[in-house]
């Protein structure tokens, strides 16, 4: 396995930092990875050795505002910019991959990126993976917060507040759970533009979602209470894909690949993959 990483400047003239892990051997394709809020790339090194050790590079950057990117923490002018810089990601990295299957991941935040993404940039992938997409809210605005937000998106748009993730829910294996909280890069800053921005983003997947065609994967922790785990099922259901299924982690909490039966969710991930690069390969045959 060889590791990189390096900066890109992105449109907002912010240094985003990246990293790759690439496979040493018997290189089957590639993937893309958006984090969720608050977090870095640095918190998917298992995840990126597990897939590197069975064929696939992988590259993952720290979102503008997280991490060892540029940014305020926790806010970004307009949502879709973190689409945007995954789509650079992939022309940044993947010059030398040309020929391999390439996929989005997306968790959580990084799971609605992933769905814009696909609105815009699909042809450019052969499926994408959603591990507890933050394509709906688990909870209700109190109206007064919303009001509230109104007018600071309009006045204040980077101002910044708790993103009330309670971290005891990401995992069931306290080391994971002690460790985030320790993390210095991990931040739980939201700004009143990004959680606007995130709203009219998540109702721009419903009202588009049918435009997705590529292979798709749904994945969902049984007891995640940190997104609206219906809501992304039926966001989901909307999207036009012929392969598309669902994936349902028993006693999971919201972070299905920091869980201690991980490696169990690795690999139904690597089944996936390799069952869309066949099934790709066999249609190129005929």
């Amino acid at each position: 396995m060889e590791h990189k990483e390096d900066f890109f400047t992105n449109n907002n003239g912010e240094r985003i930092y990246y990293q790759c892990w690439l496979p040493a051997e018997r290189h089957q394709g590639n993937i893309l990875l958006a984090h969720g809020i608050g977090e870095h790339s640095g918190r998917y090194q298992n995840f990126a050795e597990f897939f590197t050790e069975n064929g696939f590079a992988v590259f993952v950057l720290d979102l503008q505002g997280h991490g060892k990117s540029a940014g305020k923490r926790g806010h970004i002018p307009q949502f879709h910019d973190f689409v945007d810089d995954l789509e650079r990601l992939r022309t940044e990295t993947l010059q030398d991959q040309k020929g391999k299957p390439s996929f989005v991941l997306g968790h959580s935040m990084g799971g609605l990126i992933a769905f814009l993404y696909l609105l815009q940039y699909q042809k450019n992938v052969k499926g994408a993976i959603f591990s507890s997409p933050a394509l709906a809210l688990n909870m209700k605005i109190p109206k007064w917060k919303t009001i509230l937000g109104k007018i600071m998106v309009k006045i204040a748009p980077s101002i910044t507040m708790s993103n009330e993730i309670d971290a005891d829910f990401l995992s069931h294996d306290k080391s994971v759970v002690t460790s985030y909280k320790k993390d210095e890069l991990v931040h739980d800053q939201i700004s009143a533009g990004l959680f606007s921005s995130m709203m009219e983003a998540m109702a721009l997947c419903r009202e588009r979602g049918n435009e997705i065609t590529v292979p798709s994967l749904l994945l969902l922790g049984e007891k995640d209470v940190l997104i609206g785990k219906e809501g992304a099922q039926e966001i989901f259901n909307i999207i036009s894909s012929e392969n598309k299924e669902t994936v349902i982690i028993q006693g999971a909490y919201h972070e299905i690949f920091n869980e201690f039966d991980k490696l169990k969710v690795y690999e139904t991930v690597l089944n996936w993959l390799s069952a869309i690069i066949k099934l790709d390969d066999e249609s190129h045959e005929e």
